[in-house]
């Protein structure tokens, strides 16, 4: 299920995924459960929820919010434990398949990046994990809010971006 959601960004998949961490937390498969269950998941291993106001599993409602110190926080918890393979192998590769498959080609970002993107009518963000230019691996989430650009503008933005941590 991890593979589609991520490489295809699946929202009805991460929907029915956070009532399923509900339903195995607590017994009972809704969003509020799974909501409960993940900000439990975060106090847990002191994941900073600060400014974090979930609303739903895929992250289309406009009601989300979610700072990147928090979705760092929690890939990093991902990275440091078991599942580390499992999960990263399920992000998208820049320029070869998923979301990102034709994203960043040409570039030094071609196939050193893995990282789930999301995307709404003014909103673009990208999360996961890259190769940098000496060899270092890193952890990164981006996201721009409330642009007033073109989609290739925005692009150009996060690429620019995504270099900058690639050249350390």
């Amino acid at each position: 299920m991890i593979v589609p959601l991520n490489k295809e960004s699946l929202n009805l998949f991460a929907e029915h995924l956070l009532r399923e961490v509900g339903r195995k937390r607590s017994g009972e498969a809704s969003l509020e459960k799974g909501l409960e269950a993940y900000q439990k998941f975060c106090e847990d291993y002191g994941i900073n929820i600060q400014g974090f106001f979930p609303e739903d599993g895929s992250g289309l409602t406009r009601s989300n919010a979610m700072t990147s110190q928090t979705l760092v926080e929690t890939i990093k918890h991902v990275y440091d434990g078991p599942y580390r393979e499992i999960f990263f192998n399920s992000l998208p590769v820049a320029g070869v398949d998923g979301t990102l498959k034709n994203s960043f080609k040409g570039t030094p970002l071609e196939r050193n990046v893995r990282a789930k993107t999301g995307s709404m009518s003014r909103v673009r963000s990208i999360a996961g994990t890259m190769k940098t230019k000496s060899g270092k691996e890193i952890l990164f989430a981006v996201m721009i809010n409330n642009f007033d650009l073109k989609s290739s503008e925005t692009s150009k933005l996060l690429e620019s971006i995504l270099l900058s941590f690639y050249n350390d």
